[in-house]
């Protein structure tokens, strides 16, 4: 199913943080005062997680190149506070925070009916995984309700499905921003994002294997582009890969890895973040029942981080619970799945 969704939000919705007001399902708008220091808390039901999400971070440029192998708001009120709070944010005396939701576990259906009711509300999807639980499709995505260009996604297409709308939405001016890869029964699909934001140059590919994926990664850094997006994938005993890289306009030093173990994956992190780096995606995937990672980190200005990779479903909520609870958002979110059932998490939270 595709979903086309224009901006329509204003500085209004901009100057709203979405919190919990108690117990039950009672949620409300409460507007955050800049640099305040009071936590925003979620709502905790069957693994259902409510918060907020600031401005998105930019994408970069590089300077350093290395790749060794990348339910509904129920009883909504408003109270003169908020409105105030509205009118402060036109003088720019209010920063721009945007409510956010996220879920994972969700079967194809659940996605699909999550996504149109919060796209419904404004919201758009700016993250989502695909993997399986007993060769039964899940996801895991998260949407924010911020002003946006023009954008479509879609799920649960074959490659040939995706290089189809890949021709069209961008014969419409679109431009893909994320893909990813799973596999169901053997066979690759792919979820994606494509939107209307202006680039100064941008190339897609996918159904890589590693050797592919790395040539390609050589030839686009060398011709000034920088990897934005990059998905692992099996089909058979092979991992294959799909990636996005742009032009950016901004120097950044940053750094790219792809097949890395968890062991690995862990080595490089310690390395990276020693030197300054921070973790901007990170992605698992599961090839010949081994768990796999890419990741890309960068040196671009942040503030406080969190990452974590091998969460249980549990161990994830109970992260997402503490870190969101100290003001943290979540960013990035990917499911994968070892034995078949046993679902694991890798993801990032950022707080301003």
């Amino acid at each position: 199913m595709t979903v086309k969704v224009d901006n329509f939000w204003g500085l209004m919705t901009m100057s709203f943080v979405l919190l919990a007001s108690g117990s039950g399902r009672d949620i409300y708008f409460r507007p955050r005062i800049r640099d305040s220091t009071r936590p925003t808390y979620a709502p905790k039901w069957r693994g259902v997680e409510y918060l907020r999400r600031r401005t998105p971070i930019q994408s970069l440029r590089s300077l350093n190149h290395s790749s060794v192998h990348l339910p509904h708001l129920l009883n909504m009120r408003f109270d003169y506070k908020a409105l105030f709070a509205a009118s402060l944010a036109f003088l720019g005396l209010v920063s721009a925070a945007y409510p956010w939701q996220a879920r994972h576990g969700m079967t194809s259906d659940d996605y699909q009916n999550t996504f149109n009711s919060l796209v419904g509300q404004g919201y758009r999807l700016t993250d989502v995984s695909g993997y399986t639980i007993n060769n039964d499709p899940r996801f895991a995505a998260i949407w924010v309700q911020e002003p946006s260009p023009a954008w479509v996604a879609r799920h649960g297409m074959t490659a040939s499905d995706y290089q189809t709308n890949f021709n069209t939405y961008v014969a419409q001016g679109y431009r893909p921003v994320l893909v990813n890869g799973y596999t169901v029964n053997g066979t690759p699909y792919f979820a994606a994002i494509w939107d209307k934001s202006p680039s100064t140059g941008w190339v897609a590919r996918h159904g890589m294997t590693s050797a592919q994926y790395q040539s390609a990664f050589d030839t686009y850094v060398a011709q000034g582009y920088r990897l934005r997006w990059v998905s692992g994938y099996a089909q058979g005993n092979t991992d294959y890969y799909a990636a996005i890289w742009e032009k950016p306009s901004t120097n950044v030093a940053w750094v790219a890895h792809h097949g890395m173990t968890s062991a690995q994956y862990q080595s490089y992190f310690d390395q990276y973040t020693s030197q300054g780096y921070r973790p901007i995606l990170v992605g698992g995937y599961v090839v010949n029942n081994v768990d796999s990672y890419v990741a890309i980190w960068d040196k671009s200005p942040s503030g406080a981080w969190v990452a974590r990779h091998g969460m249980t479903s549990q161990g994830y909520q109970t992260e997402f619970d503490n870190w969101v609870s100290q003001g943290y958002t979540l960013t990035v979110v990917s499911g994968y799945t070892l034995n078949g059932n046993q679902d694991k998490y890798a993801a990032l939270w950022y707080k301003e």
